[in-house]
């Protein structure tokens, strides 16, 4: 009744320019056509190229602020928020945290003569290298787990901290942890710490097999003596039934160093599992962000025939097809998760809590150029955003970047060192995971001439309507030129847009754009040819002139176009009143702006 799932990767991986193109071109002809249009461009500038950062400027003078970034460049270098951050190759880091020293099964800090040491640099995520120190002695070692053997040269106080691939970002040095040595040449003859005894659950299913845990021993010591219910035994393993369950249990040193003293070898007693036959309570789990999981005391292991049923609700309604005790969160919205388990056929034990899942939008990650130019600047994109509580992670290939938690992450001056995969995770409770690869170029790819203007994304320039042709290219990077030739004669505009306004028969001709960037320009774009006709909606065979908008009468006129409504008038190839028209051209201008400072 188990059921394996694997995890649903999310491939949203959007184009920004593409995405609103395709917008656009599903939008129908009307009045508002241009408007929306304009709207939904200035809003793709704005959303995705606002707010940039990273630990250069050399691309752009200034860095604009985002939560770990100040709009101040400095040398070249953007300023970080605060102390706790500091610039790495993609922006802002936040530095590691303080590690704490750990020892291998949760011994003490003491270890026999000639024994092993083995000791963990814990809590210092994203660290690729380490450092050790006895006392202020840097050892050699530098890997995550510090192992010796027990002498007096290598006791005493030790400490660690983290460094990653961007050598800047380090955590502080832990904490100092004593080693002590028990015998030998300076070592202590006497010990009274105690050894502790553990078992995980406090409850147990008949034939479930369970083990004691003994902690606090010294460093490698495995010669432990379990004592249940009085009888003795080496095995840390206990199969539960009626005839143990519930008893005492403690562990001993078995025949510590002859040479040194123990005052407490035996741990205080605690209790085995007692026996139970059904579910006592259940919870949902989030241990992994990606995921929540159906927990239940006592857990499944060794379960033998046993049947366990699981299901799984979202604000009271169960979902379908969800059987597993895992399970991945994906509709976007605010809603509470609950789950239920059942045993065999004996009463269905809902969870004692709910968890709330919070996924805002499904937007993926978004990159200002999929394949920049070298020398140019990339900004990604992860998602939306709409509260604070959002958490972001990055990373290239299969590393992580480290420290990096902003939003929108921006790698600036682009080279060959740059080309990968980048992946983000935004989670809210509970974690998205969306990528998309990045080509550096060292030639500018061919350019499209893409058209925005009242004819709603067609290729007809209807008198006195107001067009715009618009330059584009996949390797397009920030303080791109462009040059514009009419029948072969270049003209005067070097932005991406050439704009069309009032349209007359004058501005017929065959339009070519070329992208330049440094000292690259890029091959001609396929030619553009404008040709003018008379203003107005054409009519077709199926009076496409009933429409539900303002502005048109159903009929036509004589010159086969859409007849307009009293106040209206034929401008390009929809009737306008002029209102809108003059919003439109005011926001056109803002989108030619944004575009020529930001792209």
């Amino acid at each position: 009744m188990l059921k394996i799932v694997t995890k649903k990767q999310n491939k949203n991986n959007n184009n920004c320019y593409k995405h609103f193109q395709d917008l656009l071109k599903q939008k129908k002809t009307n009045n508002n056509t241009m408007l929306g249009q304009l709207l939904m461009v200035l809003f793709a500038s704005i959303t995705v190229l606002s707010g940039v950062f990273g630990a250069t400027c050399v691309t752009k003078p200034t860095c604009e602020r985002t939560d770990y970034t100040l709009p101040l460049c400095v040398s070249g270098t953007c300023a970080c928020l605060n102390s706790s951050f500091v610039p790495i190759r993609s922006g802002c880091a936040l530095q590691m945290y303080k590690p704490v020293i750990k020892t291998d099964m949760a011994s003490s800090n003491q270890v026999f003569y000639g024994g092993p040491i083995t000791l963990y640099c814990d809590g210092t995520y994203g660290a690729e290298t380490y450092e050790w120190y006895l006392g202020t002695t840097k050892l050699n070692t530098t890997t995550y787990t510090y192992s010796a053997i027990a002498s007096a040269s290598n006791v005493g106080s030790i400490r660690c901290r983290g460094l990653s691939k961007e050598t800047v970002v380090t955590s502080p040095l832990s904490d100092a942890f004593i080693v002590e040595m028990l015998g030998g040449p300076g070592g202590l003859t006497a010990s009274n710490v105690r050894p502790t005894v553990e078992m995980r659950t406090t409850a147990a299913f008949n034939g479930s097999y369970e083990f004691i845990y003994c902690q606090n021993t010294p460093m490698g010591y495995r010669d432990i003596t379990y004592t249940l219910n009085g009888v003795d035994t080496r095995d840390s393993g206990v199969t539960i039934d009626s005839t143990n369950a519930g008893q005492d249990v403690t562990c001993s040193l078995t025949s510590p160093s002859s040479g040194v003293t123990f005052s407490n070898p035996t741990s205080a007693v605690t209790k085995l599992p007692i026996l139970v036959t059904n579910i006592l309570n259940v919870t949902v789990l989030n241990t992994n962000k990606a995921f929540l999981e159906c927990s239940f005391i006592p857990s499944m292991k060794e379960y033998g025939s046993r049947t366990f049923i699981f299901t799984w609700q979202m604000d009271g309604k169960t979902i379908n097809n969800e059987s597993s005790p895992i399970f991945f969160p994906s509709v976007v919205g605010s809603y509470d998760v609950t789950c239920a388990v059942q045993m065999d056929n004996q009463t269905v034990v809902p969870s004692i809590n709910k968890f709330r899942v919070n996924i805002v939008d499904d937007t993926g990650l978004i990159a200002s150029a999929t394949k920049p130019l070298q020398g140019g600047r990339v900004i990604l994109v992860c998602g939306g955003r709409t509260s604070d509580q959002h958490r972001y992670q990055w990373g290239k290939g299969k590393y992580d970047i480290v420290g990096q938690y902003d939003r929108k992450l921006q790698l600036d001056n682009v080279s060959a060192q740059d080309n990968g995969v980048y992946v983000c995770r935004h989670e809210n409770r509970v974690q998205k995971i969306f990528s998309t690869s990045i080509e550096v170029l060292t030639t500018i790819s061919k350019p499209v001439i893409e058209i925005i203007g009242s004819s709603g994304g067609a290729t007809r320039f209807g008198e006195t309507g107001d067009y715009w042709l618009v330059c584009t290219t996949d390797s397009g990077v920030d303080s791109m030129t462009f040059e514009w030739t009419i029948n072969g004669v270049k003209a005067s505009v070097t932005d991406k847009f050439y704009p069309l306004r009032s349209i007359a028969s004058s501005k017929n001709g065959v339009y070519v754009c070329k992208a330049m960037f440094k000292n690259l320009i890029s091959e001609s774009s396929d030619p553009r040819t404008v040709t003018v006709t008379k203003p107005g909606k054409l009519c077709y065979y199926d009076n496409m002139c009933v429409l539900p908008y303002d502005g048109y009468t159903g009929q036509c006129d004589v010159n086969d176009r859409c007849e307009c409504s009293d106040g209206y008038s034929q401008k390009g190839e929809v009737c306008s009143n002029g209102v809108l028209y003059n919003i439109s051209i005011a926001l056109v201008s803002v989108v030619a702006l944004l575009h020529s400072r930001l792209i």
